[in-house]
């Protein structure tokens, strides 16, 4: 599921006010770790990794419960990342929801 993303790594994470390869390492390390009922690919790339980690402030226990939780959003929910044309009440009122959250 490893997808090619346009952005520098290395630009990217040099502007980051906390980066660690190590971490972004330990991240890799977790998700082939990971029991299958979790979701979560085995091939995320560094660079997906390095967006999780960025919008969690580098905090790992927020950057794993955020990829498991994205991850598991995406498997249960496949309406919302998929065909995003909301013709169904149902579905504006879902999106509006999560909007707000």
């Amino acid at each position: 599921m490893s997808v090619d993303l346009e952005f520098d790594y290395n630009e990217a994470t040099a502007a980051m006010d906390k980066f660690s390869q190590e971490d972004i390492n330990e991240l890799r390390s977790w998700t082939q770790k990971l029991d299958k009922s979790k979701y979560v690919p085995k091939d995320l790339s560094d660079k997906q990794l390095v967006l999780f980690y960025n919008a969690c402030y580098g905090d790992m226990d927020k950057t794993k419960a955020c990829i498991e939780k994205y991850y598991s959003c995406r498997k249960n929910g496949p309406e919302l990342f998929d065909n995003r044309i909301l013709k169904t009440d149902e579905l504006k009122q879902s999106a509006e929801v999560l909007c707000y959250q």
